[in-house]
């Protein structure tokens, strides 16, 4: 009687994991749907609707890591509503940023080999030079810290090439970076965003967009229109619905 209890009670324990790691992978695919409509818009009411649904999902208490790193992608974004639309909001700006990094941190804490943590991380504190120049020594060391782990990590990881692409664009050539240079560092993020399949269907992927809106415009700084033509159409090809790619870069590219 009691085995049979027992075999019981495994069953049932077995079938509520079950049940909950479909929860889980459901309201995850959900989430990040949304997310990218979110991030097409660049809506801040949308982006915190979609935050909120992260927060739900922590209480799943399932790889809350992963939720956490979400969220501080979520803010990542957020982060930039203060920026756009010609705004120059830096309180907003820093106010996200910051929290993303604490929240990344967090998620670092909390499972320490996920490389996308440290690449989102170092997409975040290159940001920080927009409202802590008087910080910059501080920056540049921290940003040579995650590049250097980075590369041990998961060097050929299409986002961390083009953050890496996107640090160079905006670095002064005195201080090492520069367009030019930017231009073979975005290259290489296209070609692994092309071979590149994520472990689960609700891992992050984002980035291909912007690889593609920034190497257009690159080569239109460098005066190259029929490339940056070309780039900007693939990319357009390839994310239809991308909000960076048919704002943003659209604009700037008029402006030759």
């Amino acid at each position: 009687m009691k085995t049979k209890l027992f075999f019981i009670l495994a069953v049932l324990l077995i079938t509520a994991t079950a049940v909950k790691a479909d929860d889980f992978k459901d309201a995850m695919i959900k989430a990040k749907k949304n997310l990218t409509e979110a991030t097409n818009t660049m809506d801040e009411k949308q982006l915190l609707k979609v935050r909120g649904e992260y927060e739900r999902i922590l209480q799943l208490k399932q790889d809350e890591w992963l939720v956490n790193y979400f969220i501080a992608y979520v803010d990542y974004n957020l982060a930039y509503t203060g920026m756009s639309d010609g705004k120059n909001d830096m309180e907003k700006m820093k106010k996200y940023n910051n929290s993303a990094i604490e929240l990344i941190n967090k998620a670092i804490e909390q499972k320490s080999d996920f490389s996308e943590s440290y690449i989102l991380k170092y997409g975040l504190n290159f940001n920080r030079f927009i409202y802590e120049m008087e910080k910059m020594m501080e920056i540049a060391t921290t940003s040579a810290q995650l590049e250097q782990k980075i590369k041990a990590m998961d060097n050929d990881n299409p986002r961390f090439q083009y953050l890496l692409g996107a640090s160079t664009y905006f670095t002064p050539e005195n201080f090492g970076g520069g367009v030019s240079k930017s231009i073979p560092i975005f290259k290489k993020s296209i070609q692994l965003f092309s071979s590149r399949v994520e472990k689960e269907e609700y891992y992050p992927d984002w980035g291909g967009d912007q690889a593609y809106g920034y190497i257009a415009l690159a080569y239109n700084k460098l005066e190259q229109f029929d490339k940056a033509k070309e780039y900007y159409d693939k990319g357009k090809e390839l994310y239809p619905n991308s909000g960076f790619l048919n704002n943003y870069i659209k604009a700037e590219l008029e402006k030759k």
